[in-house]
């Protein structure tokens, strides 16, 4: 509600059966959070709410612009409207289905030095050839100079997907869209 995603705070109201598996996680991977985040929320919480308002109303704004123009001007990539995050996950599965291997030949050719400048036990060039998402957020961030994530990075399920985010200001959103669909036609 308060823009804080760098502060990692937050809470979990949940039933006794869940929140218990909860605790088993959090107590073996922090023991709390930073006191300047404890206090970063506090003051956001005790603070006027019009911001929350007005940010809300932003979000949404910048959400249906990038729904609308990845729907419309964006080949071989859809997206359901998300309903509470700044995120988009855009389905890539028929430019994957269709344009992989164009991609991964670009990627290779002209982009090695991108695909080197990661440590290899995040991944490797090899990695391409076993996900489609991720030889497509490499592809986008060297010709659309846009970074996607790829959905392979949020588990199976996530391959065929690229997470997209619409946290930075309406006009560099719009701008990224707009380098966006310009690659993804010249790539179709």
């Amino acid at each position: 509600s308060h823009a804080m995603t760098g502060f990692r705070i937050g809470w979990v109201i949940a039933p006794p059966e869940i929140s218990t598996n909860f605790c088993k996680i959090h107590q073996h991977s922090t023991i709390c959070a930073a006191v300047v985040s404890q206090e970063a929320a506090l003051a956001a919480l005790q603070g006027s709410q019009d911001c929350v308002k007005e940010m809300t109303a932003e979000y949404d704004r910048r959400r249906k612009m990038m729904v609308e123009k990845i729907n419309r001007d964006v080949p071989m990539m859809r997206v359901t409207p998300p309903k509470g995050t700044f995120f988009v996950f855009a389905d890539i599965r028929e430019l994957i289905e269709n344009k992989l291997e164009d991609m991964k030949s670009a990627v290779r050719s002209e982009a090695k030095d991108l695909l080197e400048s990661f440590p290899p036990h995040l991944f490797t060039p090899d990695d391409l050839n076993k996900s489609g998402s991720l030889a497509s957020m490499f592809y986008l961030s060297k010709f659309a100079k846009i970074m996607a994530v790829s959905g392979s990075f949020f588990g199976l399920g996530g391959e065929g997907y690229l997470r997209l985010s619409f946290a930075q200001d309406y006009d560099q959103t719009r701008t990224a869209l707009e380098r966006l669909a310009d690659t993804m036609n010249k790539l179709s």
